[in-house]
């Protein structure tokens, strides 16, 4: 008599394929209600907490019901579970990003105008991003400026409106504000296609007052000012010609040039060279790396130098004292005003025009 085998198979039961069904069927509805209008594709989301509460529900259920039975989760059932979430959670990420960012083109939108600037004003600030900048001082009493701005829109007709409202030129207690006002971050979609022209702002600017200019990736060409500068850029240059007033200028991945500066300096970048041209008549400190600093000082300059570099030297055709070989003194002229410089990797070049 031959054995009976069924009496010693073993049956397997699968975890997830319920839920599995659950969720293609949910999916499918979601989809046709979304087309007839009245379900929106957000709550999509939802469906990858809902598919582990009733994946657990099963499981739970399956171990409780078929004791004795063999249990194994299904391969497909995981995948899918996998493949909703990330779809999930993608759907709520664009949700979120929707509302905190603005998408679309970037539009060139041109502007000018001027204003008349009083006793009452005594500090011009400017405040742009992606824009490269250009003040320039002028014996004036008014101040004018003229240039194209980026305004991202859905169409060119509503970056036309836009500009009216996000360019805004006002007046808060001594200070005259320019800024471009964006209601959310923007990511520009134009793909480099569909600027016309560049952006870029230019403002003749009283030279008697305070200046300060904020910009990101972009450069900043000040000149001609009489009154303190402060400036503040990221990934792009800085030059700044005939200042009479102290300086304070920042910059990431991008060089500082200084021609004509009288007064105290205070300028740092990084991964970018410092170079100038200049008179010493107050306390400089020029802070880099990866780059080197190389100054002419003008005639009538007084400062003791006081230079730091690593893998580097230190050269010009003054008078270097080096305590080691990565820092050095030197003296020009009486000495009166400290001037720090340091940077890594780089040289330090120091030469005396007296």
């Amino acid at each position: 008599m031959m054995p009976n085998h069924d009496t010693n198979k073993v049956h397997v039961r699968k975890v997830g394929i319920l839920t599995s069904a659950a969720a293609l069927i949910t999916i499918g509805v979601i989809v046709i209600l979304h087309v007839a209008g009245p379900v929106s594709y957000s709550v999509l989301h939802y469906i990858w907490p809902a598919m582990l509460i009733l994946f657990g529900i099963e499981a739970i259920w399956t171990y409780v019901a078929t004791r004795g039975t063999r249990v194994r989760v299904s391969g497909w059932s995981v995948v899918l579970l996998v493949v909703i979430g990330l779809f999930s959670l993608g759907t709520y990420g664009v949700r979120v990003l929707s509302s905190d960012l603005h998408f679309g083109p970037g539009y060139a939108e041109p502007v000018n105008g001027k204003v008349a600037i009083g006793g009452g004003i005594q500090k011009v600030v400017i405040r742009l991003r992606n824009t490269p900048v250009t003040v320039t001082g002028t014996t004036s009493s008014t101040l004018s400026y003229n240039g194209v701005l980026k305004v991202t829109a859905a169409s060119k007709k509503q970056a036309d409106k836009d500009i009216h409202t996000q360019w805004q030129v006002h007046k808060t207690g001594d200070t005259l504000v320019m800024t471009l006002v964006e209601p959310k971050p923007r990511i520009d979609l134009s793909f480099g296609g569909l600027i016309q022209s560049s952006p870029h702002l230019n403002v003749a600017v009283p030279q008697q007052l305070l200046s300060s200019v904020t910009t990101t990736n972009s450069s900043i060409d000040e000149s001609h000012m009489n009154g303190a500068v402060d400036l503040h850029t990221t990934n792009g240059p800085i030059k700044l010609q005939d200042i009479k007033g102290n300086v304070s200028a920042a910059t990431t991945n991008g060089s500082i040039h200084l021609k004509n500066v009288a007064k105290t300096v205070n300028v740092s970048t990084t991964n970018g060279s410092i170079t100038g041209n200049s008179m010493v008549g107050g306390q400089w400190t020029c802070d880099t790396t990866n780059a080197s600093v190389k100054m002419s000082l003008q005639s009538q300059s007084n400062a003791k130098v006081t230079a730091s570099t690593s893998n580097g030297h230190f050269g010009g055709n003054v008078k270097w004292t080096t305590s080691n070989r990565n820092n050095a003194t030197a003296t020009v002229g009486k000495g009166t005003y400290p001037m720090t410089i340091h940077t890594t990797n780089a040289s330090v070049t120091i030469d005396s025009q007296s």
